[in-house]
């Protein structure tokens, strides 16, 4: 099959206590929505545990995931024109290709968030704001896909070393908004 998840979101749901095994693809897929997802296990996936559109907003806590494709949270390549807060601190969120932060749009990095980036890929931010907001004991970090220094090995290709220019970089444009960059660590960027 294509692209089915186990579990597609498409509400403000309440989700506890689930546990995804062996799915072919993405484990849940949550489309424009705000649910609440609390102690979600998914094992086994043939892709990401965990897929988010960007017009998402979900509440995601006690997150548990293993022998999955990838150990992430892949993240919708696309523009973001509302708010959107990633908190989860376990797993890195892996962008599927470009993020642009455009005209009403807010990207809201918690304290020890880690976003993986992949060869070429940039976070533009264009008209919205960033708010990276880490602090001295768990700073935002920006990497490399290989940097398996931060959460460990996310691919499962054994230790990868990272190199300079692995992604290309964070580039905010001259009508971005105001933006809150504290404690955020950029590792690996500039190609």
């Amino acid at each position: 099959g294509g692209f089915e998840p186990a579990v597609q979101v498409v509400s403000s749901a309440q989700l506890s206590q689930i546990a995804v095994r062996n799915a072919n693809q993405i484990g849940v897929a949550v489309y424009a929505a705000a649910p609440t997802i609390d102690q979600l296990q998914v094992e086994g996936s043939g892709s990401y545990p965990i897929y988010m559109e960007l017009d998402s907003d979900p509440v995601l806590t006690n997150l548990t995931t293993s022998r999955n494709l990838a150990e992430a949270i892949q993240l919708q390549s696309t523009t973001l024109s509302d708010v959107l807060r990633l908190s989860v601190t376990n797993l890195p969120y892996a962008p599927a290709g470009d993020i642009t932060v455009g005209n009403g749009g807010t990207l809201e990095l918690d304290p020890g968030v880690v976003l993986k980036m992949t060869n070429g890929q940039r976070l533009s931010v264009d008209g919205g704001t960033l708010n990276a907001k880490g602090t001295s004991s768990q700073p935002v970090a920006i990497t490399s896909r290989n940097d398996d220094s931060l959460l460990g090995d996310t691919y499962h290709d054994g230790w990868t070393t990272p190199g300079r220019g692995d992604w290309r970089n964070v580039w905010l444009s001259k009508t971005s908004g105001s933006h809150t960059l504290d404690h955020l660590h950029l590792r690996y960027g500039g190609n």
